[in-house]
């Protein structure tokens, strides 16, 4: 969450739902999840922090981070986009400045 002092800004986010990406790591180190929350849906308006965090603990994770969130959360899978682009966008893809990747290098 935010820091003692922070900014509105911060608080209004960390309490409002949006889309989030966020990674965490099980307890044992073995595990690491990556989540990319929807939103900005009917019906689907995204996640909280805390909402985020109760997921995590329920997976068994301690320790995770918020990366990203609004409309900037993107999940692409053998580059096919897999969550929906939110309708505001117009159908155009958001330039964004960084990403977190994960490849596969298994020999198949």
């Amino acid at each position: 969450m935010c820091p003692r002092g922070a900014s509105t800004t911060c608080n209004r986010n960390a309490r409002a739902a949006h889309p989030r990406t966020s990674v965490g790591l099980s307890r044992d180190g073995r595990w690491l999840y990556i989540i990319v929350v929807e939103g900005r849906l009917p019906g689907f308006e995204g996640y909280t922090l805390n909402q985020l965090a109760r997921l995590y603990r329920s997976l068994g994770v301690r320790d995770a981070i918020n990366l990203d969130g609004g409309s900037s959360t993107t999940l692409v899978i053998n580059n096919k986009r897999i969550n929906v682009l939110p309708s505001r966008q117009l159908f155009l893809e958001r330039s964004v400045a960084n990403q977190f990747g994960v490849r596969d290098t298994a020999v198949r």
